[in-house]
């Protein structure tokens, strides 16, 4: 079940250049983290930072080391708690919008897990770089969780807000 749904994009212009999915079930959590640098003059900067023999174009190898800066920034603040446990996410997938050139979008699609019992007071903190962007959060449940507490209508989480909410599961055998 879905509960919660973030604004969307308009065309030409990232409201979010962040924005976060936390999937919980009964014995795992899975984080989406999307993250972009719109088209600008930061895309071409970071390209050019990663153009290591100065070429123009970035080969696969720069390429590559540039998906990977992303994907480090894209999960740089996240945090996970279960409990007052921190929960250690391991990464699943990572796809990336790292094409074209010059001034067009860079964005990677960053998926991460953890199986662990997600019954409890559930704590998670992610922000942008810029510590005044805001990035929203879509919260799933499934396999009978349910939020029992503490969540917002239209989370969003920043630096020094993270979202904390109870899940609980009445129909779900005890782990």
């Amino acid at each position: 079940m879905v509960l919660l749904l973030a604004a969307g994009v308009k065309a030409h212009e990232e409201h979010n250049p962040k924005r976060d999915h936390l999937t919980l079930r009964p014995d795992g959590v899975r984080v989406v983290l999307e993250y972009a640098i719109p088209e600008g003059e930061d895309a071409r900067g970071l390209r050019e930072q990663f153009d290591r023999d100065h070429s123009g174009a970035l080969d696969d190898g720069e390429r590559a080391q540039l998906v990977e800066y992303l994907a480090a920034q894209a999960s740089r603040f996240v945090q996970l708690q279960i409990d007052g446990h921190r929960v250690a996410l391991a990464r699943v997938a990572l796809e990336a919008d790292a094409a074209g050139a010059g001034l067009a979008r860079l964005g990677v699609r960053l998926v991460m897990k953890a199986d662990v019992p997600v019954v409890g007071v559930v704590r998670f903190s992610d922000r942008h770089k810029d510590r005044q962007v805001t990035v929203p959060v879509v919260v799933t449940t499934e396999g009978g969780l349910t939020v029992a507490a503490g969540l917002a209508p239209q989370p969003f989480v920043f630096a020094d807000h993270p979202l904390q909410f109870a899940v609980a599961c009445d129909s779900c055998k005890k782990m």
